[in-house]
């Protein structure tokens, strides 16, 4: 399979790590990283210096639609049409309730046309979100020997299947689904085998007073505060 050279590397954490080149282009989607990352204030010091800023979002105003130069409209949770995957590892279909508003594309729908524009239209020929999630489920069973997400039993639906797709569990190597991970023993990792890995208690940063405490816990620290679901 041609997985249009995805990188093999670890992914990108350019926008964590505060290292935004200033000759840089970013297309945000999705998000809204000018108010939703840790150290959002050197976050927007960095967008304000990109020469070009695309923003796709469903509402017109918001943190980062403020650095936007290009502002592509979006659709909102309730007009969007493809599946969903919970933290418990459920995917399930969304059906969209509402019709587009206005010019808004779906995300798929603006990447398509982007990329058709920019001579690669035979790579991104998708017809419909069925399409697209047929291209998900090939990519996570490519050259996969051991991980988790895996649903090449889905490769194959077609759109009707897709459509009446009911919610499951990956791993998805069959259509039966996997409710619980390791029953057989066998962890995902080259040998097999499960890692037990032992951690330290770390002390607040301030210390307290022994006495009942209010507890404030962000979720904008780096490691833990990706727990959204992902939508494709």
């Amino acid at each position: 399979m041609n997985a249009w050279s995805i990188t093999t590397s670890a992914a990108s954490r350019a926008f964590t790590r505060l290292r935004l080149p200033i000759n840089g282009r970013h297309w945000v989607m999705a998000t809204n990283p000018a108010v939703s990352l840790p150290n959002s204030t050197r976050i927007r010091e960095a967008l304000a210096k990109c020469p070009l800023v695309i923003v796709s979002d469903c509402v017109a105003e918001t943190d980062m639609m403020t650095f936007a130069h290009v502002k592509l409209p979006a659709l909102a949770w309730g007009e969007k049409d493809g599946a969903v995957t919970n933290s418990e590892r459920c995917v399930s279909r969304q059906r969209a309730t509402l019709p587009p508003a206005g010019e808004a594309w779906s995300d798929w729908s603006i990447i398509a046309g982007v990329a058709t524009r920019m001579g690669h239209r035979d790579a991104f020929a998708w017809r419909n979100s069925a399409g697209v999630f047929r291209e998900y489920a090939r990519l996570t069973a490519y050259e996969n020997s051991y991980r988790l997400l895996d649903l090449s039993s889905l490769v194959s639906m077609t759109n009707a299947e897709y459509d009446a797709f009911a919610p499951d569990q990956w791993s998805l190597r069959t259509r039966s689904g996997t409710p619980r991970l390791s029953t057989d023993g066998v962890f995902p990792r080259p040998d097999s085998r499960a890692r037990m890995v032992a951690v330290r208690p770390k002390s607040p940063a301030e210390p307290t007073s022994g006495q009942p405490e209010f507890k404030h816990t962000p979720a904008r620290i780096y490691g833990y505060r990706e727990t959204w679901a992902g939508f494709y």
